[in-house]
């Protein structure tokens, strides 16, 4: 027995011993194709239950015998797997998964979802990609990237933030979407483009019901930087460009300043002049007072020009060559160096990660004296306090110095310039009337020495310019020397603002988290204009106004989430609640009647009692809602989602309001063989509703208290809009199919998404009649139809080892129609009038159908009934009254509509080992806008369309009755080709003036926005310390490859959607960007 029972023992402990031999130890580290260290990889024995993961630092650990293989798999990187054999010591580097990657994309509320598993339309755009030319703004980087949105761009002469419309205009008066930045709401100006890591376009009901009722135009949700388990990294990107300007209308170089093209002569008189003028006898002078180009041709022989004219300088007295100065304007503008300059530390460990990133930006304007400094700071910052507790402090501050903004539009005080958006107040003070370009575009002149214009001040501190009353009144008639503008009549706007959240997360079993955030958008606001004493604004006696702001957003949120994986059936649900509080409050004060000391600019040194306005504005909307979305063997998903907004803005009987979203997808693929031509393919539907409120205080009499006082008490003014005790919710309905495809091994993906919105019961002001004591009412109105097709293409149709050429094309065609208006009423008005009769429109047909939305009304050119235009004809009576061969004119004449018909861009990126390059174009097809610089260049005479040679070989501003004038292409009124010759001067500077028609444009153009060339540096020349180094020359807003409307408008940079109301010139970029990384 006891022989048996040892000779038992003995070969369990052999076999112990064997076991023990075929297992080891195997140690590693694993890692990206970045070098950078990969925590939470599964790495698992094939065929076995036995597996760890990696550590924040990368490393692992697993017990595995010499025969077996090890499976490492991470989401995003493709598996891989690694036979022991005799090794010890297994490091491996994963490589990217780019199918997986691409399926994952950011959607409402910030939740992270399978893209297949989505019944909508939502698409990503990589931090790279926004970033191809460094451009600073999200919107202009955004141009031409996402289906269906459309930039309303900017010059960046005034540093202005463009406006986006997500398919169209779906709302009587268009709206912009919701911008979210880590699940914070906040302002397009206020994203640091260095941290952004993915931007999604959330374009439909479908995908925003659950951001509420400002989510009816669409949602951008930004995602930014975060650090990685395992990293730590420095980063540095600098970019340093020359700005210039890019585009200047078409001039004409052969008439100086006048209203007629004859020369004065200055005719010496004593009893007048000073002796010493009897030099000055004979000389020839123009008709300094005139501010067009309609003089005398310019013949290079000796004037006196109005610098001439002005006692104690080293011009007085002195002729020059009245001769074409062809860049005068362009000499004004200047070329400065820009620049921006980021650093990044981020550090992440087992239990924490953080990032902390700071942004600093120098735009110095190509209008003298103007600038705008930006500081951005942001720290992303996350902690885990246990395996299921988890705090997260994100916080972004950004300070923003605007110096001396200039103003476009028409005339000295201009219209877009110092944002005083916050409570709508308009004036011209506070953007210190600078308005330079109403000059030089409306009313100048072609022979002016730029250089004369800069020595704009006189000795004893009064002001020249090239406009003035005569050689005895040298001072300043209509218009100040653009110096003046910019270096006297200056504005300056700062702003802090402040905005994050802090919240904790807690995993209360494997697959139900609850997490609370507390996000606060907080921003202030110090604007002021200075008018100088002695300049041609304010009476002349000069002014100051002062703005001063605070804006509050407040967000309180909790949200339930549960994900859970069945055998065959997969369960995501959220629950949640949001109580949101918005606080605007803030003064206005302004000088009245001018400064009591020159140079003294305080709302105290007003001669008459100052204005003085404050302005307090809050809401409140409490919030509930829900989805849950259900899979079926990965294959079939169905979602459905709901919210119910509580708004302190509409009557208490109307306040709450339900919407709901349902949506569903099929990967139909899942069913057909795998074959080598459709790798993938999904269709999706979905409906959805989202429910809009209206702005503070539009459902009772809300007061005005004035300035003034009578018997002591302050007197209240009504408002002019008649509020509504019986307001109810807008409602916007949409509908929404589309397919994805991938083709040829993912070589080719295609997304088609065809949509439809219905936008009811839209809240707007109605003219009322003025007997009423209002204005407007606000009501319920409207019925708006937006209907679209959209689509994305992504290619590689070139890759090998060393070269991949790359395409990222989108496309839209969008349809916006009016169908319903108020009871009774065929026409509302959005905007205008401007230039006497052209307004924008929404409108429904005589017989009620219905009509494009944004719908261009104004005075037109009479038409025959084969579409000539009609002049009249060379009747002895119509000779006589001087309308012989004009335009026959009609009022109230539809022009077009302003939406295009479509539009898209296109990215294209080449990389060739280590180098890169991007270019990226847009385009717009159709569409109609109205030229204010058009029209008042050739009204001036500052136009090339002015000057030149008829079809005779005659100057066009000769006498017609010598062969001189134009013929308009035209019939006359009986039907016969125009014969009739008419006066170029009269023809432009009174006949076609606000005849809108004659400068209605197509709005169609294709434009190069961004280069980038880039070299990335190989790692055996950058040392122990530096990980990555690359090198670009960039290029931004760099051509305009076509425009239909040509003679140096810019179409891409109008400051409204419907109208060019005389745009400060583009800015082109270009420069050097350096990015380093340690």
């Amino acid at each position: 027995m006891r022989k048996f029972l040892g000779l038992f023992l003995g070969c369990l402990f052999l076999i112990g011993t064997q076991a023990i031999a075929q297992d080891r130890t195997v140690t590693g580290k694993v890692t990206a194709e970045d070098g950078s260290v990969l925590p939470g990889v599964n790495i698992s024995v094939k065929g076995t239950t036995r597996g760890t993961t990696t550590n924040g630092e990368g490393m692992y650990q697993i017990a595995a015998s010499s025969t077996a293989t090890l499976v490492y798999s991470f989401i995003g990187f493709q598996n891989t797997e690694v036979p022991v054999g005799n090794q010890s010591t297994i490091n491996v580097s994963l490589t990217t998964d780019v199918n997986q990657l691409q399926e994952v994309v950011v959607t409402a509320l910030g939740i992270s979802r399978d893209k297949k598993a989505l019944g909508y339309s939502v698409q990503e755009v990589k931090g790279e990609n926004l970033t191809v030319a460094r451009d600073p703004n999200v919107a202009n980087a955004l141009a031409g990237k996402v289906a269906g949105v459309q930039v309303l761009g900017q010059s960046g002469a005034k540093f202005g933030t463009p406006s986006i419309r997500i398919r169209g205009i779906n709302s009587l008066t268009g709206s912009d979407p919701l911008y979210v930045v880590d699940g914070t709401p906040t302002d397009i100006s206020q994203v640091n483009m260095d941290d952004v890591e993915a931007l999604t376009v959330l374009k439909g009901p479908s995908a925003t019901a659950l951001y509420g009722n400002r989510a009816s135009a669409g949602v951008i949700v930004i995602t930014t930087k975060r650090a990685k388990a395992g990293e730590t990294s420095l980063n540095v990107n600098h970019s340093s460009t020359l700005d210039m300007v890019a585009l200047l209308p078409d001039y004409q170089n052969e008439y100086g300043g006048g209203y007629s093209q004859d020369f004065d002569t200055f005719q010496f008189n004593p009893a007048i002049h000073p002796a010493d003028w009897a030099a000055f006898d004979g000389q020839r002078i123009l008709d300094y007072s005139a501010d067009e180009s309609w003089g005398p041709k310019l013949d290079g022989q000796p004037h006196r020009s109005a610098a001439s004219w002005v006692p104690g300088t080293p011009k007085f007295g002195i002729q020059t060559p009245y001769e074409a100065q062809p860049n005068n304007v362009r000499d004004f503008f200047e070329k400065p160096v820009s620049s921006n300059t980021n650093i990044a530390f981020a550090r992440g460990g087992e239990f924490y990660n953080s990032r902390i990133s700071y942004t600093h930006i120098i735009n110095n304007g190509i209008v003298p004296n103007s600038s705008q400094t930006k500081d951005y700071v942001s720290a992303k910052n996350s902690i885990s306090f246990s395996k299921r507790l988890i705090a997260d402090l994100n916080i972004n501050y950004t300070s923003t110095k605007n110096n001396n903004i200039p103003a476009d539009r028409y005339g000295s005080s201009g219209g877009t310039g110092t944002s005083n958006s916050l409570f709508g107040v308009g004036s011209s003070t506070l953007s210190g009337f600078n308005q330079t370009i109403g000059s030089f575009n409306q009313w100048f002149q072609r022979q002016l020495r730029i250089e004369d214009l800069r020595d704009y001040k006189n000795a004893d501190g009064t002001f020249r310019s090239w406009n003035i009353g005569g050689p005895l009144d040298p001072k300043p008639k209509y218009w100040d020397s653009p110096y003046t503008q910019v270096y006297e009549n200056t504005n300056l706007a700062r702003q802090q603002r402040l905005f994050g959240d802090i919240g904790l997360t807690y995993k209360i079993l494997d697959n139900l988290t609850a997490s609370a955030k507390v996000r606060r958008d907080y921003g202030s606001y110090v604007n002021q204009g200075r008018i100088a004493a002695g300049t041609l604004n304010e009476g002349g006696k000069g002014g100051f106004a002062y703005l001063t702001g605070l804006q509050l957003e407040n967000n309180y949120e909790g949200l339930l989430s549960y994900n859970q994986d069945f055998e065959n059936f997969s369960l995501v649900a959220n629950a949640g609640g949001n109580i949101r509080y918005n606080r605007t409050e803030g003064t206005f004060q302004s000088t009245v009647g001018g400064l009591t000391s020159p140079g003294f600019y305080a709302i105290g040194a007003s001669v008459n009692p100052a204005i003085s306005q404050n302005y307090l504005y809050e809401r409140r909307v409490n919030s509930l809602f829900g989805n849950v979305s259900l899979g079926f063997k990965d294959f079939v998903f169905v979602e459905g989602s709901i919210r119910n907004d509580w708004s302190s803005t509409l009557p208490k009987a109307n306040n709450s309001y339900l919407y709901p979203s349902v949506s569903g997808s099929v990967v139909f693929t899942e069913f057909i063989p795998r074959n080598n031509i459709l790798s993938f393919g999904k269709i999706r539907a979905g409906y959805a509703q989202v429910g809009t409120d209206v702005d503070p205080y539009r459902t009772a009499l809300t007061y005005t208290v004035g300035t003034f006082t009578y018997g002591g008490n302050s007197l209240s003014y009504l408002p002019s809009q008649l509020p509504n005790a019986n307001l109810k919710p807008g409602l916007s309905s949409s509908y929404e199919a589309g397919i994805d495809l991938r083709l040829f091994n993912n070589v080719l993906g295609v997304e088609f998404t065809a949509y439809q919105n219905n936008n009811r019961n839209q809240i707007i002001p109605l003219a009322v009649a003025p007997t009423s004591g209002f204005s407007n009412a606000i009501v319920n109105a409207g019925l708006i139809k937006t209907s679209g097709l959209e689509l994305h293409i992504s290619a590689t149709p070139v890759e090998t080892s060393s070269f991949s050429w790359q395409i990222d094309l989108n496309a839209d065609r969008n349809r916006s129609e009016v169908v319903e208006l108020a009871e009774g009423q065929q026409n509302y008005q959005i905007d205008g009038p401007q230039w006497r009769t052209l307004t924008l429109n929404a409108r429904i047909g005589d017989n009620g159908d219905a009509l494009p939305w944004g719908t261009l009304i104004g005075q037109g050119i009479k038409k025959d009934a084969n579409g000539n235009r009609v002049v009249y004809s060379p009747t002895a009576e119509n000779i006589e009254s001087g309308i012989a061969g004009l335009y026959v004119k009609e009022n109230n004449v539809n022009l077009g509509s302003v939406l295009p018909k479509f539009k898209g861009g296109l990215l294209n990126t080449f990389k060739y080992n280590d180098i890169t390059l991007r270019i990226n174009t847009d385009f717009v097809v159709g569409g109609k806008f109205f030229s204010t610089t058009k029209m008042f260049n050739n009204y001036s005479g500052l136009g090339a369309e002015t000057a030149g040679l008829n079809e005779l070989g005659n100057p066009k501003r000769d006498d017609p009755a010598n062969g001189g004038g134009v013929i308009l292409d035209a019939v006359t009124e009986d039907g016969q080709p125009n014969t009739y010759r008419v006066d170029t001067q009269n023809l432009y500077e009174n006949w076609l003036f606000a005849l809108n028609e004659e400068y209605i444009y197509n709005k169609t153009y294709v434009k190069l926005r961004e280069v980038a060339l880039g070299y990335n540096l190989p790692k055996r020349v950058l040392g122990k310390f530096i990980k990555s180094a690359n090198v670009s020359l960039i290029g931004r807003n760099l051509l305009l490859i076509y425009s239909a409307v040509g003679g140096g408008i810019d179409i891409t940079e109008t400051e409204t959607l419907w109208y060019e109301g005389g745009q400060l010139p583009p800015v082109r970029s270009m420069g050097v960007n350096v990015r380093l990384g340690f």
